[in-house]
């Protein structure tokens, strides 16, 4: 799976400032994101945090299907200096594939996390590692006690 692992094609890629604290912002994606009927979801790399302990990018990195509807009305400006927002818009179907709903916010699914921290740095690679242990994890059988009889 990781030889094969292409990484999603990216049509447009913005990074910009949004005005909003970044646990505020995928409140005010989500909001976008169900006005406009736009799917959205933290890349791999922006939700290592959740199956990892590694620190949260300063950064927050999403896909969406639709970069212009999903910040209309957010007023993120287009900056390479101190950006907060990495918007990557892509119609690549599998990052939305088996996201994970957190606290309002859609994670990418372990898999995705793994096979884009792979193709990263050391410190990235250390911590897909940590990311494999949690997709074995989710595929161990769980102890369902007595079996009925």
């Amino acid at each position: 799976m990781a030889e094969n692992f292409k990484a999603p094609e990216v049509r447009r890629c913005l990074r910009a400032r949004a005005p909003c604290d970044r646990a505020e912002l995928p409140q005010r994606l989500n909001e976008q994101a169900g006005r406009y009927e736009v799917h959205w979801a933290l890349s791999g790399i922006g939700s290592a945090p959740r199956y990892s302990v590694m620190a949260a990018p300063e950064v927050l990195s999403i896909y969406c299907t639709d970069q212009h509807r999903l910040l209309t009305g957010i007023e993120a400006r287009e900056t390479d200096r101190f950006p907060n927002l990495e918007v990557l818009e892509t119609s690549d179907r599998v990052v939305y594939f088996d996201r994970r709903w957190d606290d309002g916010c859609p994670w990418a699914s372990p898999v995705e996390t793994y096979l884009e921290l792979l193709g990263g740095d050391k410190r990235e690679r250390e911590t897909a590692e940590q990311v494999r242990q949690v997709i074995l994890s989710e595929l161990e059988p769980r102890d369902q006690g007595p079996a009925v009889k």
